[in-house]
């Protein structure tokens, strides 16, 4: 794996910040606002020839799987703190989705989901923690999403990915305060990327056999083709406030919806969620042991 850099001496103090899934996106959106601010980047992608035109006298490009085996990962790791001698924030992007009910998405499909989407982020986060710990500062980005407020027919495997990513974003939250590394996730709205368009896997071009009995999802699916090209969010202004939030605030939310229809949602979701508490709370109740004799 080749490693160039050149980085002017007005670079050498600056953050640095490593960012998975570059290809297309808010992945490359994140590297060119991160560049613009003067950080040093490391940009990464499963093929370096999609992120070759990323390089600058402050972006150094590699090539990362991350659904590499652990020492694969590690190898990546020890490679990529050389580049510049450290990494301060990283920001887990990479990902994909895929669209389909639940009993149609195969086992594999959802393995492979998971994969990627959740044990990519917790494995790539785990090979550069013991970086993080020993010099007791560092930030880590976890890219979620704000489906798992909607929880919509047909995105049941991927709004599970990005469920589980959240719960891991809240724990590190928790583990890493101590060793005084800080941890977001944000859980973003509909972006104005190829996410709903070329690198989105629905059932009818990955099942032989989408089930006809799932009429709403097949009215999900129709809904999200309309999206594509018209979502309510811009990438490069995403991007510019991740970033702006990170580096300007000592404090970090641990979940940060972004973008209004995502604050919507999570709104609704919180309200709604109380809702149902409260209903239900003194049912929940009353189920103590009895007190030893």
């Amino acid at each position: 794996m080749a490693i160039e850099s050149s980085v002017d001496e007005v670079y050498s103090n600056s953050p640095v910040v490593l960012i998975t899934g570059c290809s297309t996106g808010l992945g490359r959106a994140l590297v060119l606002e991160a560049a613009s601010q003067r950080l040093r980047v490391i940009a990464t992608a499963r093929k370096i020839s999609t992120i070759e035109n990323l390089r600058a006298p402050n972006i150094t490009v590699l090539t990362l799987d991350v659904t590499a085996s652990t020492s694969q990962l590690e190898e990546f790791a020890n490679k990529a703190l050389k580049v510049f001698g450290q990494v301060d924030i990283l920001i887990n992007n990479a990902g994909y989705p895929i669209a389909g009910a639940l009993e149609e998405v195969s086992s594999d499909q959802t393995l492979a989901i998971f994969k990627t989407n959740f044990f990519g982020s917790l494995n790539v986060a785990n090979v550069f923690l013991p970086h993080f710990r020993a010099r007791r500062s560092g930030t880590i980005i976890n890219i979620s999403s704000m489906m798992p407020y909607v929880s919509t027919p047909g995105s049941g495997s991927y709004t599970a990915t990005k469920a589980a990513l959240d719960s891991i974003t809240q724990v590190w939250a928790h583990e890493l305060a101590p060793l005084k590394i800080k941890v977001m996730g944000v859980s973003l709205g509909f972006t104005r990327t190829e996410l709903l368009g070329s690198n989105l896997s629905t059932v009818e071009n990955t099942v032989k056999n989408p089930i006809p009995d799932y009429a709403n999802v097949r009215a999900f699916h129709e809904q999200v083709r309309a999206l594509h090209g018209h979502e309510p969010n811009d990438v490069q202004k995403v991007a510019k406030r991740i970033l702006d939030v990170v580096l300007t605030h000592d404090e970090l939310p641990v979940m940060f919806p972004l973008g209004n229809d995502a604050v919507t949602s999570a709104d609704e979701y919180l309200n709604q969620r109380r809702s149902e508490f409260e209903k239900w709370k003194e049912l929940g109740m009353g189920v103590d042991a009895d007190k030893d004799v």
